[in-house]
């Protein structure tokens, strides 16, 4: 309890020395913790990122059946790698690599850009708990986990499903802690839709939704 109590300490300490020495209004104070997460979780995937191939695990997520004459062939033949296989993020994938003719390594900073967007929805969730600088900070966290720096580079629906999870997470908190406001109905509505997008790109992303 004595170290819990001294990180809260820190924390404010902090937050009133960031308050001393830059003097930004609150849009503007957003707009550049919004900038520096970006640049920051960009800046770390790129400097994991591995020369441009297709990992193994990677082939058997779509990229080994990306000659399949149309979409619905390709979804079948995926759905037999196991029952998690969801449809939206390789209906993504198949219409961006097939159609639009881009190569898997161009299409993998769709991954990079999901990935950039969690932390973002990370900072908003933490804003409604905590002061923004702090929010900030905090954010920061998980973009330096080796985890979720590896899934931000796969040719795989994990980084699109962290996406939502964050957008569905910040949403549910935000109704939760507006209960009065009037654009409550449009943020539930806003929570159902991002809800089943999750539930499309990975169906074990189920227990989210319904928790």
């Amino acid at each position: 309890m004595k170290k819990l109590f001294n990180y809260g300490i820190s924390a404010i300490n902090l937050n009133s020395m960031k308050d001393r020495f830059f003097s930004l209004n609150i849009r503007t104070e957003s707009a550049l913790h919004y900038l520096l997460i970006s640049l920051i979780t960009l800046i770390l995937i790129l400097l994991l990122k591995q020369k441009p191939s297709i990992w193994f695990d990677e082939y058997f997520w779509g990229i080994a059946y990306q000659d399949a004459p149309n979409l619905t062939t390709f979804l079948q033949l995926v759905g037999t790698q196991g029952p998690e296989v969801a449809p939206l993020y390789l209906s993504i994938m198949y219409t961006a690599i097939k159609l639009f003719h881009l190569s898997p390594e161009i299409f993998r900073y769709f991954s990079f850009i999901a990935s950039i967007a969690t932390i973002l929805f990370t900072y908003k969730l933490f804003k409604i708990f905590f002061p923004p600088f702090i929010s900030f900070i905090m954010s920061l966290i998980p973009a330096i986990i080796p985890t979720f720096l590896w899934y931000s580079m796969l040719l795989r629906p994990h980084a699109l499903a962290f996406c939502l999870s964050m957008c569905s997470l910040y949403l549910f908190f935000s109704i939760i802690k507006n209960e009065t406001d009037t654009s409550q109905f449009k943020q539930l509505l806003l929570l159902i839709i991002v809800n089943g997008l999750l539930i499309l790109t990975y169906y074990i992303y189920v227990w989210l939704v319904f928790f």
